[in-house]
């Protein structure tokens, strides 16, 4: 079987109905391309905010960094389980065999804190590699994962879902990440405070850090450098036009 392709789908990618159905038809294309497909998906857009807003509505915290993280996790990490079932169905509907897994299906685990643990490890590749076997895409809930030591729901924080993707390309021997957001690739600016900003058409992953830190926040410093560690690339391209540009960070 010839190694997967690992898209990512992010918030506003999955945003409503009608992008959620989009995105399924992105997929459809490769589908008929006849290349195996594993999908990780983000929660829609501002869903994590407002489950957020929801604890601090029940807990009504004078600090919110003080609510429980455990259950602040266990929480926020639902955003993406609705992302990943929702896209499911929509692939479904389009007659696309599907196999949808969590984070502790697919056996991804991770280290470190709440709110911001570090993929370790996937237990379950035979799991996914079957089901791309069978001619299933998989899709793959980003941002969660279960704690190597206690067995927990944990979050990986802010670009969880890339850290997810890269780390699912890399012990799947993907040849490259795809991940679609809702900007033609990477730019040289903000656009919405800089119209005139232009798509950088090929990018390493240090010059794209210091981007995402002068404020193009398209990838996140720890998402790149997970890649640099690995030696993949990434894609970065628009799910709502897919031809209006895009962006390769090769490894360096």
């Amino acid at each position: 079987m010839r190694s997967p392709l690992v898209l990512k789908f992010g918030g506003t990618s999955v945003g409503d109905s009608s992008r959620i159905l989009h995105c399924a038809k992105i997929i459809q294309i490769k589908v008929r391309k006849k290349i195996p497909l594993c999908v990780v998906v983000s929660a829609p857009a501002h869903a994590t905010d407002d489950l957020l807003g929801l604890a601090q509505d029940v807990c009504n915290p004078k600090d919110p960094a003080k609510l429980d993280p455990r259950s602040l996790d266990a929480l926020l990490a639902s955003g993406e389980q609705v992302g990943a079932s929702l896209l499911a169905l929509a692939l479904a509907k389009l007659g696309i065999p599907v196999y949808a897994m969590f984070a502790y299906q697919a056996g991804i685990l991770a280290s470190g804190n709440y709110g911001s643990a570090s993929p370790s490890k996937v237990t379950e590749l035979a799991k996914i590699r079957k089901a791309l076997r069978e001619g299933k895409v998989v899709v793959v809930t980003g941002y969660q994962a279960i704690h190597q030591d206690t067995g927990d729901l944990v979050t990986l924080g802010r670009g969880g879902s890339n850290l997810t993707a890269i780390f699912l390309a890399a012990k799947l021997k993907s040849p490259m990440v795809e991940i679609y957001t809702d900007t033609p690739g990477i730019l040289t600016a903000d656009p919405i405070l800089a119209s005139e900003a232009k798509t950088i058409p090929t990018i390493f992953p240090r010059d794209a850090a210091l981007l995402a830190k002068s404020g193009v926040r398209v990838l996140e410093p720890k998402s790149l450098e997970l890649a640099r560690k690995y030696g993949l690339k990434l894609k970065v391209l628009s799910s709502l036009d897919p031809r209006a540009g895009e962006t390769l960070i090769l490894p360096s």
